[in-house]
C-alpha cells in the first residue's frame, strides 16, 4: 500500500507479475545484467575497487562511508553514466535520503489505512459536499 500511497506503484520492483510493464522491465534488467553483459563492466568495478582500497589505506575509520560511496559509485555509473567524485556527493546524499524517508514511511502504522482498511478504496477521501451534508 506505501507504494501506491506515495506514487511508487510502477517502480521496477514494485509492478505486479500482472502489469503489463512487467515484462518490458524484466527485458530491460535482463539485457544489462546478464553474464555477458556484466562483462563489460569489469573494468568499472576493478576501477572502482581500486578507489575504495586507496580511500581505506587513508582513512580506515571512514570505512562505513567509503562503502557507501563505492556502491553508490558503481550504481549511479551503470545506471545513468554518472561519475561521483567525493564522499559528500549530491546524489549520493539524495539516495540516501530517499532510503531513510522510504523506511520512515514504511513503518507499520504510518498511515491511516494501516488502521483502517476500508480507506484503501478510497482514492482521496470523503468529498467536501458528502461532509457537509452530513453535517446538516
Amino acid at each position: 500500500m506505501f507504494f501506491d500511497l506515495v506514487g511508487r506503484g510502477k517502480a521496477v520492483f514494485n509492478i505486479p507479475a500482472t502489469d503489463a510493464r512487467h515484462q518490458k522491465y524484466r527485458r530491460a534488467l535482463h539485457a544489462g545484467l546478464n553474464a555477458r553483459a556484466t562483462l563489460e563492466y569489469a573494468s568499472l568495478l576493478e576501477d572502482e575497487t581500486n578507489v575504495l582500497l586507496q580511500r581505506l589505506e587513508q582513512a580506515p575509520e571512514h570505512l562505513e562511508a567509503h562503502i557507501r560511496r563505492h556502491a553508490g559509485a558503481i550504481i549511479m555509473k551503470l545506471a545513468f553514466g554518472y561519475t561521483v567524485k567525493d564522499e559528500n556527493d549530491f546524489f549520493i546524499s539524495s539516495a540516501e535520503e530517499s532510503s531513510q524517508i522510504s523506511g520512515w514511511a514504511m513503518a507499520p502504522g504510518r498511515w491511516l489505512v494501516d488502521y483502517y482498511p476500508i480507506r484503501q478504496s478510497l482514492a482521496v477521501g470523503p468529498s467536501l459536499v458528502n461532509l457537509t451534508f452530513v453535517v446538516r
